[in-house]
């Protein structure tokens, strides 16, 4: 998303990390790597808006989320380490709580190369067999970027279940959506090649990772919503926490698509790009 996030939304990211680095005693905020990701990073940011960062480095051990506040914009920060996101791309242990954030539009601010990498290869681990899965109900033996990239996101709407495929409505009624969805298409393909998730064969690619059978990712996209939603709640502190998900992504929706037509067409444009008969989320 480094060509989509405007100059401005990046300063301002910028200027908090160095105020979180602060809060927290870090000396050097670059020796962090900080995954940033929600509006911020689409620039469909606005005076209601949060911003959501991730801090990953081996000290944050106690795997903690905090809330700041930065010239009145609320921070939502959380600490991990990168065996959190291995945990979590391998084993799903957190539902996609962590890796999720890197199958979705997002930034990395400093960190180094390996780090990335790193991150990269376990959100592929994640999303790579499902989408594997998916692919072969549909006609086609090897798959464009586009393609992938739609497979990618029918398989984490409908693993983690009620509210995240309204996530992907924000994305899809943005006046800058080709540039996001161009910049979506080139970070899956990025990170399903990290983690040896696909391969590529002239000019379009094959998955090298899928489930075998409807009951095996049947039984593994539960296991993701269970995990996901616990996880949320204990992350939160309030068991009602996934209600009040459901409640602000239904009238977020509400607002920005009343009639409904919007959700349509990203159907549409999903089953379209994926060759998906159905799309069942």
């Amino acid at each position: 998303m480094d060509k989509v996030i405007s100059k401005k939304n990046l300063s301002f990211i910028k200027k908090v990390i160095n105020y979180l680095s602060s809060k927290l005693g870090i000396i050097n905020p670059r020796d962090v790597l900080w995954l940033v990701y929600g509006s911020y990073v689409i620039n469909m940011n606005n005076s209601n808006s949060d911003l959501d960062i991730i801090g990953i480095h081996p000290t944050f051990i106690e795997r903690k989320r905090i809330v700041f506040n930065y010239k009145n914009v609320p921070i939502h920060f959380s600490a991990i380490t990168m065996n959190d996101i291995k945990d979590d791309g391998e084993s799903r242990l957190y539902g996609s709580y962590f890796t999720g954030k890197i199958i979705n539009p997002h930034i990395f601010l400093y960190g180094d190369s390996r780090s990335r990498r790193e991150a990269l290869f376990h959100a592929g681990k994640f999303i790579g067999p499902l989408a594997g899965y998916l692919g072969q109900l549909t006609q086609a033996n090897l798959y464009s970027p586009a393609q992938i990239t739609a497979l990618v996101f029918v398989a984490y709407f409908s693993s983690v279940g009620p509210s995240f495929d309204r996530i992907f409505l924000g994305y899809f009624i943005s006046p800058e959506f080709g540039k996001i969805w161009k910049s979506l298409c080139k970070q899956t393909i990025l990170m399903l090649e990290t983690a040896e998730a696909i391969r590529r064969v002239g000019n379009k690619y094959t998955f090298t990772q899928k489930f075998k059978s409807f009951e095996s990712f049947h039984f593994e996209r539960m296991k993701i919503a269970a995990r996901h939603w616990s996880y949320g709640a204990i992350c939160h502190g309030d068991c009602k926490f996934p209600d009040w998900l459901f409640s602000k992504a239904e009238e977020k929706t509400k607002k920005a698509d009343p009639s409904g037509k919007k959700y349509r067409e990203m159907i549409l444009f999903l089953k379209t790009q994926s060759g998906l008969k159905d799309i069942y989320i």
